[in-house]
Order: structure tokens, then C-alpha cells, then sequence
């Protein structure tokens, strides 16, 4: 700062006639010091080696040979004041929404989004066909870990957060209170753990939400209270060896535009700030998606079962035993095989007429 001080002093121009022009030098200099000055004073913990690194950053792959789980059950009525919520139906038909290929128990690679701060969240919105609305969102899960480093237990502050349409929509579900909705809590060391939040009133998102939000809903999870915050985030990282942060994958980013994060606003030379979509947050785009995961069910559970597909080969598809639901299986031109039906029991061969030379007609297949 001193040699841009300098250089605007000796531009000065002396005397009353050019009062007018020094005032303009000395006002711009001003400016420029009070623009520079948080991002020079921030420049320190993000800087190595004279080269801005983000302040939000992947860190390389971590190996965890186990991700232990730490679940926690939101009473009926326990969610916040205001959200949209129905009870269960009893049937059970749960499907999950992700865009990640971790392991959420492990074994297996992960990596940690340092500098991570107080009240930035981690989300992911959903498209799913119109058939399945209204739907119950009963279960959100996401994997946060420590670095190797990290010296000490971690206890975090956080809340869930779930809304119809992109993450901007969202509304507090519930929050950790260290009571009957515990903090999250992580032992010394290199350790991850996947906060598995089981709403016994699932969060419901109706058909007319869905519908004004292009069948579009989103999950995320806030970090309320870090275990050792740094005074400024904008200006000091929380310390990697002491506080715990969310995880991505390693596998790359899958789904750039439905991966978001909200960002604190530190100014132009940090991340940009608000909402933003992975693809969004330039020079601090995450490696890989959120190890992220939504379950939820229908209100009505449609039926389920093998999908002869219209390609003329054959091909079946029952989403590895699962079954594939009847509507989706038709809006893609298949034939729907029947609720509780397998890709082992059932012909997908194409048939069709076949006729004779003397015009006789049978039915069969190309090969007869």
C-alpha cells in the first residue's frame, strides 16, 4: 500500500491551481486504499507463495475405511414452526435423490471443503417426473469429516434445510439444540461421519408446489456454529485442524447446475456470494458433488415392476431388482410388465404377425 500512496502523493500538482487536481489524487488514492484494504488483510491466509488460492477449497482425496453415522430422530412436531408436513401413509415405498457415488458408510475416498464458514450451506435441488407428487420427504443425509490434522473433538451447529423448487426457496426444518436434536459431534483425528436426519413427520411437498416449481425440490445443511470459528471468515479460515466440514465426492462434478452452495458475501476477490450453482462459483468450484442424499416417498405409491423398453432388441430394465415405475417405464415408450414383476421372469422379445406364403398369419417373433 505504501508504494500506491506514494505514487499518488507524486502525482500531485502544486499550487492553487492545481488544489482541484490534488484533491482528485488524494480522494482516489483513499479509495483505492479502503477497496484494497480487506482483501490485502485477507490476502494472508489465503496466499501461498505470492499465488490467491479460494478461500472455500477441496481438499485432495481422503481415504476413510469407515464412515460411522450419527442419526437423529426429529419427534413429531419437533420440526420448525411453518414447514409443510403430513403424516405417513404406512406404505412403504422410499426413493432416494442424489447426485453423488460415495459410499455414505465407507470405505472409501473422500474430500473435505475447507474454509467452509459459519451459516454457508450445502444443497442440491431435485427433478423428479410430475407422476410421484405430492411426495413426503422423510429422510436427509450428508457426510462431513475432519482432515488428518485435526487435533481435537469437533462439536458443530447445524440445521436442515428442505423447500418445492431451487434451494433459494428452502425453510428451516430443524436445528440442532444439543438436546433432543444433538450437535454434531466428531473425535480427533481423520475421521468422517454421516448426520442422517429421520423426520418421523415427513416434510410434504404438494402437487401444486411441485408444479410451480417445475417438480423441483432441494435439501441442504446449514453449519450454524463451527467448534472453532475464526473471528472473520472473510479474513481467516476456520482452522482445518480443529473444526469439522461437509463433503464432496471424488469422482468429479456430475451435475454442476444442480449442486449449490451459499456463499457469504467477502467481498470481490472471494468467492461470489449468495446462492450459486457449482458451475457459478468460478475459481471455488468444489471437485465433486455434495455427498448429499434425499429419500422420500409418494403419498401413493405407484406400481413398480419390470420394463420391456422400445428398442426392438429385447432389452429389459427393473432398476436392478428394484422395478421401474409403470409411468416412468411409458414416457419413455416402454411396456409396463406388471407391479412386483422381475427382468428374470418375463420375455421383453419383440413379436409381431408373421405370415406365410400361401397368407397364413401366426404370431411370433423375427427369429421364428
Amino acid at each position: 500500500m505504501g508504494l500506491k500512496r506514494r505514487a499518488c502523493l507524486n502525482d500531485q500538482t502544486r499550487g492553487a491551481a492545481g488544489r482541484p487536481a490534488r484533491y482528485f489524487a488524494l480522494g482516489s488514492c483513499l479509495t483505492a486504499f479502503l477497496l484494497l484494504t480487506p482483501f490485502v488483510a485477507g490476502q494472508h491466509d489465503h496466499d501461498t507463495l505470492g499465488v490467491l488460492e479460494p478461500r472455500i477449497k477441496t481438499s485432495e482425496p481422503i481415504f476413510f475405511e469407515h464412515v460411522a453415522t450419527a442419526r437423529v430422530t426429529v419427534p413429531d412436531g419437533g420440526a420448525s414452526d411453518g414447514v409443510r408436513s403430513a403424516q405417513g401413509t404406512g406404505q412403504t415405498c422410499p426413493f432416494d435423490s442424489t447426485y453423488t457415488d460415495a459410499d455414505f458408510d465407507g470405505p472409501g475416498p473422500f474430500s473435505i471443503l475447507s474454509g467452509f464458514a459459519e451459516l454457508e450451506i450445502a444443497a442440491a435441488s431435485y427433478t423428479i417426473d410430475p407422476g410421484f407428487f405430492p411426495i413426503l420427504i422423510e429422510k436427509v443425509e450428508m457426510v462431513f469429516a475432519h482432515h488428518s490434522s485435526n487435533n481435537a473433538d469437533t462439536t458443530t451447529h447445524w440445521t436442515l434445510l428442505i423447500g418445492p423448487g431451487t434451494p433459494a426457496n428452502m425453510s428451516n426444518v430443524v436445528s440442532s439444540n444439543g438436546l433432543d436434536i444433538p450437535y454434531l459431534e466428531i473425535p480427533a483425528g481423520e475421521n468422517a461421519v454421516n448426520l442422517v436426519v429421520d423426520l418421523e413427520t415427513p416434510f410434504e411437498i404438494t402437487e401444486q408446489q411441485a408444479s410451480d416449481h417445475n417438480f423441483i425440490f432441494s435439501v441442504g445443511f446449514r453449519i450454524d456454529v463451527h467448534n472453532d470459528p475464526s473471528d472473520n471468515p472473510c479474513l481467516a479460515d476456520p482452522p482445518a485442524d480443529s473444526n469439522a466440514f461437509p463433503t464432496v465426492d471424488t469422482s468429479g462434478v456430475s451435475d454442476a447446475a444442480n449442486n449449490w452452495m451459499r456463499v457469504l458475501n467477502c467481498g470481490p476477490f472471494d468467492c461470489p456470494a449468495g446462492w450459486r450453482r457449482f458451475e457459478d462459483l468460478a475459481f471455488c468450484e468444489p471437485d465433486g458433488d455434495w455427498v448429499l442424499r434425499a429419500t422420500w416417498s409418494p403419498v401413493t405409491c405407484p406400481d413398480q415392476g419390470a420394463c420391456c423398453l422400445p428398442n426392438g432388441n429385447g432389452t429389459c430394465d427393473d432398476d436392478k431388482g428394484k422395478g421401474v415405475v409403470d409411468f416412468v417405464c411409458e414416457a419413455q415408450g416402454g411396456t409396463f410388465q406388471g407391479d412386483g414383476t422381475a427382468c428374470a421372469d418375463v420375455d421383453c422379445t419383440p413379436t409381431g404377425a408373421c405370415c406365410e406364403i400361401d397368407g397364413t398369419c401366426s404370431e411370433g417373433t423375427q427369429e421364428d
